[in-house]
């Protein structure tokens, strides 16, 4: 996208905000490494369902509309803003992020829209500075009561967060990925019985950039691809805490070009197709303990690669300790592709987040994690590990304030990636 279509399309953005001025939640739209195909981890949806920091429950009406706009501010410092293993520069940087949900009933039938944006501009290194963008469509059509409709049109502008990168090559920019996500699918739920079937179409785009070292050109457009999902999933309740569930995916990964090479796109064809199955259960005790488990096993048939096949599992689970407190745990092994060095990996992850209801308006907050990244070209591993501490502040129906510490390290048997980094994060949020 050419920097007056970005500067037209904030503009759009921070205008609708303006006009339209509060289930609505502040957070970044910077991506961690996108694993496209990783199943979605409840940590974060368990958190901003259970904490009121996150939340504005009361809309603007606007006719049948129900608006939640809300503005985050956030001040954050690093010290190693490139992330570079040798010569750490620190840095600070502020972050203007407006949402908007509108959410729209007919009927029986759900929409909602949620766009969000955000500008980030640092003191020193004002190469880093970035704008992302972010537009989800979602609904839920109900034939009848035991038949549902679901959509999803989404389209995503952002930049990996450089403690992500898989190589040691140091560019002039963040790797810019571009995103169109549109889904489609059907729900049958007679009684304790439930069938689904959703399939999705999902275009990556990534932008090719300038080397610090000497000002050539480092091409990442041999990571285009375009990812075609098929996903059936059938469960039945059981017991009240019981729901066994069996899920299969299909995946076509169709890359664009060949990998580059000295001489050109004449590399390999990582096109790949994957048959995943999932068999698991949903797990609800006395509101105590819920969450899902599941045990699975992936295929994966490159044209022109070896092919690989990984046991795959995941564990979401959210625990009720006390009325104030609540653990999150986050586990799962999974395969999926690498976007700079385009290689097929298994990711290995661990997650754990603690949340402390200190008292009504003031919340305690403690993460770690752990994953290992298995590269299936050539003997690699990386490992990387975090934990962090945070509070929360709610000041009245309309404000919160936050601030956090986070470390993040990355080991690896290429030592060049290997880096650490202390982060501060001072954050704002205001429902308008």
């Amino acid at each position: 996208m050419s920097p007056f279509c970005k500067r037209q399309l904030c503009f759009i953005l921070y205008a609708f905000l303006i006009i339209c001025s509060r289930e609505a939640y502040g957070q970044s739209i910077t991506t961690r490494n996108t694993d496209n195909e990783i199943l979605n981890s409840n940590i974060e949806e368990g958190l901003l369902e259970k904490n009121p920091f996150y939340r504005f429950e009361t809309p603007i009406k606007a006719g049948s509309f129900l608006l939640y706009p809300v503005l985050t501010l956030e001040g954050r410092y690093t010290d190693n803003v490139l992330a570079t293993a040798n010569d750490t520069q620190p840095d600070f940087s502020v972050s203007t992020k407006p949402q908007l949900i509108i959410e729209k009933n007919l009927g029986r039938h759900k929409f909602d829209l949620n766009i969000n944006a955000e500008a980030e501009r640092f003191a020193k290194t004002t190469s880093e500075n970035e704008e992302n963008y972010d537009v989800k469509f979602k609904g839920l059509l109900e034939a009848k009561q035991d038949l549902l409709f679901p959509i999803t049109a989404q389209y995503t502008i952002d930049h990996q967060d450089r403690r992500d990168s898989s190589t040691a090559i140091l560019t002039e920019n963040r790797l810019e990925q571009e995103r169109a996500y549109f889904s489609g699918g059907v729900i049958y739920r007679p009684n304790r019985l439930r069938l689904q079937f959703v399939g999705s179409y999902a275009a990556l785009r990534f932008e090719n950039d300038t080397l610090r070292s000497n000002g050539n050109t480092y091409f990442r457009e041999d990571s285009n691809r375009n990812v075609i999902k098929a996903e059936a999933t059938a469960s039945y309740q059981m017991r009240p805490n019981f729901t066994p569930f069996i899920s299969v995916t299909h995946q076509q990964e169709k890359f664009l070009k060949r990998q580059r090479t000295t001489t050109g796109f004449n590399g390999r064809d990582n096109s790949n197709t994957l048959l995943r199955t999932f068999l698991g259960t949903r797990i609800d005790y006395k509101d105590l303990i819920g969450g899902r488990i599941a045990l699975g096993y992936d295929m994966r048939d490159y044209e022109e690669a070896e092919d690989d096949q990984n046991l795959s599992a995941y564990l979401n689970l959210d625990w009720n300790i006390s009325p104030r407190s609540t653990l999150f745990l986050d586990a799962s092994r999974i395969s999926t592709t690498d976007n700079e060095i385009v290689s097929g990996l298994v990711r290995s992850s661990l997650g754990i987040d603690y949340q402390y209801e200190i008292k009504r308006d003031l919340f305690f907050n403690a993460n770690a994690g752990y994953s290992l990244l298995e590269f299936n070209t050539g003997d690699r591993e990386d490992t990387i590990t975090d934990f962090g501490v945070g509070l929360k502040y709610i000041s009245g129906p309309r404000w919160r304030l936050g601030l956090d510490y986070q470390f993040n390290d990355r080991t690896s048997d290429v030592s060049a990636v290997e880096q650490t980094e202390n982060l501060i994060l001072l954050q704002l949020i205001g429902a308008l």
